[in-house]
Formats: structure tokens, sequence, C-alpha cells
């Protein structure tokens, strides 16, 4: 990656990569804004090492642990034409597996790519990705795993008995998501990965799509850019505060990996906490959104829905609660693909 000359509003000293702003004295609580373009290599990007869009012979298996709902193939919703593997989420018990056929793990940052979409019953319906190595037994790819649009939430361990699950919860937006997963671990053996889907007995959406659907499933080895931004103090040697790495993806197919889901996105407090006669949610976000605030009990079913403008700084609405039984409920705010949730006692 090289900087653009006369790019930047603000232009910088350039030394081998780092790119150095000078910004003078700042005002307590000024902001500054710092634009500039960088150009690539337009010949650098993943190298793919397997793809199956499902459009020719479907030649995964389908299983089941427990329930009648199995994973079908869609021919109606899908990201690439013609058919999706999709299962649906029902007011029922379902344990539906997804297997893939065996794959190889080459190259030097391996990776796994699909896309998806889900709509289920938050925090207690959801999807889930295992692993299957060298013909084992399933292992849970944890959370840490995925780079890239990580499971949001956690599922109720009334659900399915496994302690501390996380998984692909709640409703995804309407549009199709890619999760990467590093597969590094992996390398020289050779693995099936088993997308898993499980349901209570209580409730589920009732909308036109429910559950979790699957579409272009793609092996990389992945090719990445990686940048740091750093401010220090006293021209560069006070004190020096950084970002995480952050790592931009060139797809296969030269595109660039979209940015994650936010599932921390709004600020969001809970006063008083265990409540009694009524409860004050608090809510700020980075920009100025309408979002939909939904208060669940602990089967599920959502008792309070009602929407909610947040200007960028702090609103506040208040909710009654001495009418409700004492417990456990979630408090969920979310705007698209970006929410938070919250957990509310009562008293």
């Amino acid at each position: 990656v090289s900087y653009v000359a006369g790019s930047g509003n603000i232009e910088p000293e350039i030394s081998g990569n780092i790119l150095t702003f000078s910004l003078g004295n700042l005002e307590y609580e000024q902001r500054n804004k710092i634009t500039f373009k960088t150009k690539t290599n337009g010949t650098n990007k993943s190298t793919r090492l397997a793809f199956d869009n499902f459009d020719g012979d479907l030649t995964w298996d389908i299983q089941k642990n427990r329930g009648g709902e199995d994973w079908l193939p869609n021919y109606d919703i899908y990201r690439s034409p013609e058919v999706a593997w999709h299962v649906i989420n029902i007011v029922g018990e379902t344990d539906a597996l997804l297997i893939s056929t065996p794959y190889q793990v080459n190259g030097t940052n391996p990776a796994l790519r699909f896309w998806h979409k889900y709509n289920t019953e938050s925090g207690f319906d959801g999807g889930f990705l295992e692993v299957i190595v060298d013909g084992g037994i399933p292992q849970l790819v944890d959370k840490s795993k995925f780079f890239r649009n990580s499971y949001n939430s956690d599922i109720a361990y009334a659900t399915l008995a496994l302690p501390s699950l996380s998984g692909f919860t709640g409703y995804s937006g309407e549009e199709w998501i890619d999760s990467y997963v590093d597969l590094s671990e992996y390398l020289g053996k050779t693995v099936q990965f088993q997308f898993r889907f499980a349901t209570n007995e209580t409730v589920a959406p009732n909308d036109d799509f429910t559950g979790w659907i699957i579409d272009d499933f793609e092996l990389l080895d992945i090719f990445k850019y990686s940048a740091q931004a750093c401010i220090s103090a006293e021209d560069g040697q006070g004190e020096e505060a950084c970002t995480n790495a952050i790592e931009t993806i060139i797809n296969s197919d030269g595109t660039v990996a979209t940015n994650d889901i936010n599932n921390d996105y709004f600020e969001v407090s809970l006063t008083p906490n265990p409540a009694d006669d009524y409860v004050v949610i608090a809510a700020s976000s980075p920009s100025r959104v309408v979002a939909n605030v939904e208060v669940t009990n602990i089967d599920g079913r959502v008792i309070y829905s009602s929407l909610m403008t947040i200007e960028g700084k702090e609103e506040r609405m208040t909710l009654r609660t001495n009418n409700l039984p004492g417990g456990i409920y979630l408090v969920k705010i979310q705007s698209g693909k970006n929410f938070s949730i919250k957990k509310l006692v009562i008293k």
C-alpha cells in the first residue's frame, strides 16, 4: 500500500510505512478528522482454494439429533442463483446438522468464508459452526476463531445443554452477511464443517423468512493489509495510545471485505437494576438512528416493544415493571445490523 501524494487534508511526513500527521495544539475534547487516499497493486488478492455455491449437485449431508426439521435446499431465497441451504425456526425442539464434504486445508493463511442470514427467537434459538478433523468427533468452533462477523450472542443452556454456547441468534437484517473463520490450526488436515441449528419448544418468529440460511461457501488463502493508528503528545515524544490492528481483506474476486456486524453498538444502561416499580433505559449511539427497543422474558416472549430515536447523545425512556413477575429479562436495542443486549432483573 502506498500513499497517494497530495490526497491528505493534512499532508503527512512519510517514513517507510509510517505516515505522521502533525495536529498542533488541541483544545480539550477538540476533534480533528484526517482523510487521505492509498493505492495498491490490483493483482494482490486472496486465493480461492475451494468453492461451493450449491447450484450443482448437492453433495452435502443432512442429519438431525432431535425434532422433525431438516436443512433443505431453498430455491426462492439465495445469494447466488439458484439455491441455498435453509433450516426453518419452528415452535418445537430441533437439533439439525448440515455437514460439508471433506476439504484439505492448505495455504499460508487459510480461512473459511460463508454467506448467511438468520431470523430466530433471540437468545434461545440459533446456529453455530462445528468442525470434524480427520473423521473425528465434531468440535465447536469458538467465537475467537472468527475474525469477521462472529457469533452475535449466547444461546440458552435450556435449548441445548452446552455450557457457554455462543451462536448466531436473533435477526441479522435484510442483507447477507459474510463470516470468516481462521483455519490455520487445521493446516495439512482433512476437515468437514458442520452447521448446527437448535431450537426450543416455546416460540418462533412469525415472518416470511425464519431460521438460518447458508450460501456461497468458500475456502481461501487470505491476502490482507494491516494498519494501525496511534496518537502521541509532545511532538511524538510523550504518551502514546494506539488502536488495535485494522485489517483489510482482499477477497478472491478482488472485492474488499465488509465490516463486522456491530453487536455492541449502543451504550446502554438500566437503572435501577434489579428493578421494582420501573426501569430507566438509557442509550446513546455514535450517530442518529431510530432503534427498536424490545424486552423479552426468559422464554423468549416479547413483553414490550417500542421505537426510540437516539440522536447520538444519551436518550432515555421509562418502562413500568410493577406489573411484571420477578425474574430475568433481556433488553435489546437494535437498528439494522447494530444492536446491544442487556440483562434486566425484576424483583
